[in-house]
């Protein structure tokens, strides 16, 4: 569990980088001292080798700018939770934590007590996620009050049904 502390510096760091309309990550050990930061693009931030190993047992947060997209009066001004490619980050290199905000949200995955690794990404979490995806889609597009709604609602519904049923801790708050 992230103590009080961790979780203010970590924070603190979100409410500065969730309002840029390019992604950045920041990378911290769960004492909440910062081991490397990062800027990329406005879809994405890649990472070297090295840094990738650095980010083992860690906890890395994100902002996620797409809401910049849209009109402050259109829904998916909101964001967007976690990609499948944040969930196999997190996944395939034993993350404490992964986080993302959004203009308006900020969301938080963390393994389950059994943890996760690339072996869980790819046997438990793919198939989970392929079956979800078509289950979601199908219902949100059909029950949606709009297009607008269900592109809103769409990765949220996904990670909250994927983490019930793997035993995943997900969470989502507006801030």
């Amino acid at each position: 569990m992230t103590s009080p502390r961790v979780e203010n510096i970590i924070r603190a760091k979100e409410d500065e980088i969730r309002l840029q309309e390019y992604e950045s990550a920041y990378v911290y050990d769960t004492d909440g001292n910062l081991l490397f930061g990062k800027e990329g693009d406005k879809a994405e931030v890649n990472f070297t080798t090295e840094e990738l190993s650095l980010m083992r047992g860690a906890i890395v947060t994100h902002n996620h700018p797409s809401g910049w997209n849209y009109p402050n009066s259109d829904i998916r001004s909101f964001g967007n939770s976690f990609s499948p490619e944040d969930i196999r980050l997190a996944s395939c290199y034993d993350l404490a934590e992964i986080r993302a905000v959004t203009p308006k949200l900020r969301f938080t995955m963390k393994p389950s007590q059994d943890g996760w690794s690339q072996i869980y990404w790819e046997e438990v979490l793919i198939p989970l996620l392929n079956e979800t995806i078509a289950t979601v889609h199908h219902n949100l597009f059909m029950n949606s009050a709009s297009e607008e709604e269900a592109t809103y609602r769409f990765w949220h519904e996904v990670w909250r049904r994927v983490a019930r049923r793997a035993g995943l801790i997900y969470t989502r708050e507006e801030s």
